[in-house]
């Protein structure tokens, strides 16, 4: 994989400060603490994308992690997207999947234009792949808007895995097959609260020497 930055978020800065900030109290971002960062995929307001020379035209592939401090305890919570879907039924599966939804740049993106006409859930030959941001993302008919609080619901009782990460736990995942969630919480003085370092990635193709021929793993 190869470390990614993108220059609508962060400055243009490989590393993004995943920290309680004054300014950001009230707001799903990286950056809040007291509102619930419910169930998301960074970025959803473009493409998806297989990397290389352009990969910061595309919703970043992987999401990393390094704590440097966690004294609340706070977890950061994954499931997959396939595990999600095993409990929607086909109708709201379809309906997802339809190009009836706008989707927002998130809180923590400076600059953006709406991305029009998408899909929640994306069908990539034999994988799904999940845009969603509960607070950017809306629905342009009626069935749709069905299907998207049917799919709020299933995830709000998806069944999910709860790490904890200590300081100096590095914990990286596909943004595109795994969704993620951050509770609210009450963090400590800004000396001592939670501070996680976060950077994207992109897939970087490998090259099979023995057949000159490029593999993408």
């Amino acid at each position: 994989m190869t470390p990614l930055a993108v220059d609508y978020e962060n400055d243009g800065r490989l590393i993004r400060n995943v920290t309680p900030v004054a300014g950001a109290s009230g707001t799903t971002s990286s950056w809040g603490a007291d509102a619930e960062f419910f169930w998301h995929t960074d970025n959803l307001h473009l493409p998806f994308g297989s990397g290389g020379a352009d990969a910061q035209l595309y919703i970043p592939r992987y999401l990393s992690f390094f704590t440097v401090r966690n004294w609340e305890k706070i977890p950061t919570e994954v499931v997959a997207l396939d595990d999600v879907m095993k409990s929607l039924d086909h109708c709201a599966l379809d309906q997802l999947r339809s190009c009836e939804y706008t989707v927002h740049a998130p809180d923590s993106v400076e600059t953006a234009t709406p991305f029009t006409d998408v899909a929640v859930i994306e069908r990539h030959g034999s994988d799904h792949f999940a845009r969603f941001d509960r607070a950017a993302t809306t629905a342009g008919t009626l069935p749709a808007a069905e299907a998207l609080e049917l799919w709020i619901q299933t995830l709000r009782h998806a069944r999910a895995q709860e790490i904890i990460l200590r300081p100096g736990d590095f914990l990286i995942f596909d943004n595109y097959r795994v969704l993620h969630r951050r509770r609210a919480f009450q963090p400590n003085s800004p000396e001592t609260s939670r501070w996680l370092r976060r950077c994207y990635a992109s897939r970087r193709p490998t090259r099979c020497r023995a057949a000159g021929i490029r593999n993408r793993r």
